[in-house]
């Protein structure tokens, strides 16, 4: 086998994971370094295709029967940690009002602060969907990474029409 068989294969079958797959064990052995990439890029994509088939089956299941979210709080805490270590702020600037607030609702891809370290600023997404319920840092407290930033519980549906209500 050589590099022209992968590339005929590829070209008669585009997108067949398999051969990428198989291909890319045949770069790696040979000590180049597209192997590793290409073995990369595959698992990215299967994982996104996980991702996206787990959040689905999650719907389902939130949508069709009732939860004890309590317990599942309890047992699977959403817990939004700082990804660096440096200064916490709960504001853009000083005169803005805070990201979030206790009871507010936020979506995984919500700016809940910016850590600023070494003179750079790392806004902080929250990571999960629900109501903030713990606030851990005050604005312009050190954090280290790892460090617990806030707390978030998946709402009820009753929790979340007062959200929306407010």
């Amino acid at each position: 086998m050589n590099e022209l068989f992968f590339l005929k294969q590829l070209n008669d079958s585009p997108g067949d994971t398999a051969i990428l797959r198989e291909y890319a064990r045949w770069l790696s052995d040979r000590g180049d370094p597209r192997g590793q990439h290409l073995s990369a890029e595959l698992d990215f994509y299967e994982a996104e295709k996980q991702f996206a088939q787990a959040e689905q089956h999650l719907g389902g299941l939130r949508g069709s029967r009732p939860q004890d979210f309590e317990w599942l709080n309890s047992v699977l805490p959403m817990v939004t940690r700082a990804p660096v270590s440096g200064i916490f702020y709960s504001t853009a600037s000083p005169d803005d009002p805070p990201f979030v607030q206790l009871g507010d609702f936020c979506g995984r891809s919500t700016v809940v602060g910016i850590i600023e370290a070494q003179k750079v600023f790392f806004r902080i997404p929250a990571g999960h969907s629900g109501i903030i319920t713990e606030i851990y840092v005050c604005n312009g407290t050190p954090v280290t990474a790892g460090d617990k930033l806030l707390n978030i519980i998946r709402p009820q549906k009753a929790d979340v029409l007062q959200v929306r209500l407010r």
